[in-house]
């Protein structure tokens, strides 16, 4: 007697169920076209849901979105006339049927009401299309028997995880959801100073740069561990406790953990302490204190692994027309996902820093991109890094306003005399000075401070302001 052949839980053989034609709506996705036809301002809403033309299966559709979307990212206007013109223009309009189908998909709604609707019905089938590729993958490299085991099970664990994460929904979370995340981990652990800029609470920072002003791209860069991650940590709690509104895209460190470390910079209790439960009562309600000064702030984090620039320049617009956001941090600009990984990673690094400085403009707000710098600058004797060391360095110099790197010799060289010593580079400033100049590493609190000379400075100039004022 054979065995009998695997079957799904409906009996139907698996060559079966993969012949069939993929789940999708072409209904849902002309609603969702139609709707953005009748009005251009869901386009965000749309977006947010629908990240890439690939959401639709119809090819057609594809193509529709695509250039809608481009019509959107260059700022121009977008009708069906003006629509028909860019197909005709690209070679695309007999592709989608020509210009009756284009006027067929504009009245397959009446209104453009129930848009949203129509866009989680052609997400869902989306997500059903893409758990489908992904099982056949690894059926087929399960059968044909060229990948290890290990390396099998480690791939569809990866995709499972890949495709948990598109189900997961809206990515932003308020301070209030992270450090509600943050609290849960420790218990299981046991005025513009600048005018119009935004300052960085570094003295010699803001002297040198004026601050960070609408409409810039400003790059902090560093090798790994350096404290790239700190320092805007650090920057974007300082404005939000001031209650400007800040967008953090955190797709190296959980929401979580961001908030973690905020919170206990902002205690002055060391979060290795918590982690090593050698915290005590008076400690933690330090903690607790700062928690719930860290819950009220206009602090928003995106944690979504890998997005792509049109997924953040939606989020960022739709926050934007919630609460005026004030800053944009993005950690960092080589984790971000290329709108075509055909191209050349110099090309995609490229592409990527000019929408990030787009956004700026657009939003007239400052964008802060954090970048890492490659490993050349290890060759050098004294390990610091250059400009010539960012990676894919002419892209990012062509539209960054300004370039911060950061150094910490401490972790090149065995000396007492450089412990907690970090330097800061102001490689460019396109409209001020360059220079560099040295900072003090709070490693516990994984802070940056003025280095002693000039706090020294700083409180001179308080007694200065004293005595007039008195």
């Amino acid at each position: 007697m054979s065995p009998r052949t695997t079957k799904h839980r409906d009996h139907t053989p698996v060559g079966e169920l993969l012949d069939r034609t993929p789940p999708h709506s072409v209904e849902a996705e002309r609603a969702v076209l139609g709707s953005a036809m009748l009005d251009p301002r869901l386009l965000d809403e749309l977006a947010a849901i629908l990240d890439s033309p690939d959401a639709f299966h119809v090819h057609a559709h594809q193509v529709l979105y695509q250039h809608m979307l481009a019509m959107d990212a260059d700022g121009a206007q977008l009708d069906v006339a003006l629509l028909r013109e860019r197909l005709r223009q690209h070679g695309d309009l007999e592709a989608v049927g020509g210009s009756l189908y284009v006027a067929e998909v504009l009245q397959s709604v009446p209104t453009a009401a129930n848009a949203v609707y129509y866009a989680n019905i052609v997400r869902g089938y989306a997500l059903r299309r893409a758990t489908i590729h992904a099982a056949a993958d690894i059926l087929r490299d399960a059968y044909e028997g060229t990948i290890d085991t290990t390396d099998l099970i480690a791939s569809m664990h990866s995709r499972a995880d890949g495709l948990s994460e598109r189900t997961a929904g809206v990515s932003v979370v308020t301070a209030s959801q992270a450090v509600e995340s943050a609290r849960m981990r420790i218990q299981s652990l046991l005025t513009d100073r600048y005018g119009t800029s935004l300052d960085t609470g570094l003295t010699e920072l803001d002297q040198r740069t004026g601050g960070m002003f609408p409409g810039e791209l400003v790059v902090p860069a560093a090798r790994t561990s350096v404290g790239k991650t700190a320092l805007a940590v650090q920057i974007s709690v300082r404005h939000a406790f001031q209650g400007r509104s800040v967008l953090f895209f955190s797709s190296e460190m959980k929401a979580a953990e961001l908030a973690l470390r905020a919170v206990c910079a902002r205690a002055g209790v060391s979060g290795g302490w918590i982690r090593n439960r050698s915290v005590t009562d008076r400690e933690l309600a330090m903690v607790e204190t700062a928690a719930e000064e860290f819950r009220k702030i206009p602090l928003f984090i995106d944690q979504s692994t890998r997005p792509s620039a049109i997924e953040i320049r939606h989020t960022a617009r739709r926050l934007h027309r919630r609460a005026p956001l004030r800053l944009i941090v993005i950690d960092h600009l080589q984790r971000l996902r290329g709108a075509d990984e055909r191209r050349s990673l110099n090309e995609q690094i490229g592409k990527l820093a000019a929408d990030a400085k787009n956004l700026a403009l657009e939003l007239d707000i400052p964008v802060l991109l954090l970048s890492q710098v490659n490993r050349d600058s290890d060759k050098a004797h004294d390990h610091k890094p250059r400009l010539s060391n960012l990676s894919q360095s002419g892209v990012i110099e062509t539209d960054a306003d300004q370039v911060w790197i950061l150094h910490r010799p401490e972790l090149y060289k065995r000396d007492p005399d450089l412990r907690g010593v970090a330097e800061i580079n102001v490689a460019k400033n396109r409209n001020g000075a360059t220079g560099e100049f040295s900072l003090r590493w709070d490693a516990a609190l994984t802070t940056f401070r003025d280095a002693p000379s000039q706090q020294n400075e700083l409180d001179d100039e308080s007694k200065v302001e004293q005595f007039l004022q008195s």
